[in-house]
């Protein structure tokens, strides 16, 4: 990753990275939920697997300045969230699939004030909760995401935080590297077990971040 001085006053809080291929479906929703937050010190990057779906046309529809798209061919969501990672300038970054959503308009504005007390206690990683939901309007499924001390028993035997309600310090890139692009699934549990099982992580109680369509 590049490296960025904390102090730049142009640096965002949060880098947003959605990877996509053929999402045109359900991307709209993804990325109308991260532009409209309240919260305005972020960016919000797109890598595209060269869609051929009508995906890059819907992304073409927005003008936004926090919204940079890049489109080429990879092997894994996890290399293309890697692509992604070498464009990001956030202080936080955080990983959206191209059918889930921010639940509702001030997430990282709610989220803001937990990564500054995490950062201060030295604790890099910060999650909250998600709805699992269904349909159209979304029906609410089951709600994952639970406190620290009772996720961390598990987390050595399974995922035991949901991923689209984290933040990543970058620091956490710095140190332990990208993710492994040659999984297919569990990438983020592979690249998250350099981390969790040595030091600490903050649940933002209370907060629901994210809408998860299920079947990924």
């Amino acid at each position: 990753m590049k490296q960025v001085s904390q102090e730049c006053a142009h640096s965002p809080t949060f880098s947003v990275i959605i990877a996509t291929k053929n999402a045109s479906c359900t991307l709209a929703r993804c990325v109308d939920s991260v532009l409209s937050q309240t919260f305005e010190s972020f960016e919000l990057i797109i890598q595209d697997g060269e869609s051929t779906d009508g995906t890059l046309e819907c992304l073409a529809t927005y003008d936004d300045p926090r919204l940079t798209i890049h489109s080429e061919p990879d092997e894994s969501i996890y290399q293309a969230w890697n692509r992604a990672l070498e464009q990001a300038t956030g202080e936080w970054i955080c990983f959206l699939g191209a059918d889930d959503y921010y639940w509702s308009t001030d997430v990282l504005s709610r989220l803001h004030p937990h990564c500054r007390r995490a950062r201060q206690s030295g604790i890099r990683f910060v999650y909250g909760s998600i709805h699992a939901v269904n349909g159209v309007p979304p029906v609410v499924l089951s709600t994952l995401g639970k406190p620290w001390e009772s996720a961390r028993q598990r987390f050595v035997h399974e995922m035991s935080v949901p991923h689209p309600g984290s933040l990543h310090h970058r620091d956490l890139f710095h140190d332990h590297g990208q993710f492994d692009p040659s999984f297919k699934i569990v990438g983020d549990y592979d690249f998250l077990l350099r981390e969790l099982p040595r030091r600490a992580a903050w649940f933002a109680d209370g907060i629901i971040i994210a809408g998860v369509s299920t079947g990924g």
